[in-house]
């Protein structure tokens, strides 16, 4: 059991997508996992969503957004699509106010 289990989290959490985020059902499967995971230790994780103003300035704002989350998230945080528009981090043990420093 838990060979396939890690398996199919290891697929998951490796792949992305458009602009180095990870697809919305992959994203999806990643927040269950995590939710399942605090529920179980009794412990917290946040998600930070981001959805850019403009649509003239989507792209340039999703690549910048990706370079950063790459120089400031831990090797526990992912990434990945909520939406069409919004991308969110999965930060695994922080507490909400610590989420956006």
């Amino acid at each position: 059991m838990f060979g396939r289990l890690t398996s199919v989290l290891s697929k998951v959490f490796k792949r992305k997508s458009l602009y180095g985020f990870r697809t919305r059902e992959d994203f999806a499967q990643i927040l269950h996992i995590e939710r399942q995971r605090a529920d179980r230790a009794d412990s917290i994780f946040t998600i930070l969503a981001f959805a850019p103003e403009s649509a003239g300035v989507r792209e340039a704002t999703y690549k910048q957004l990706e370079d950063i989350l790459n120089r400031r998230l831990r090797n526990t945080d992912f990434t990945g699509w909520l939406d069409d528009e919004r991308i969110a981090a999965s930060l695994p043990g922080t507490p909400p106010r610590a989420g956006g420093r």
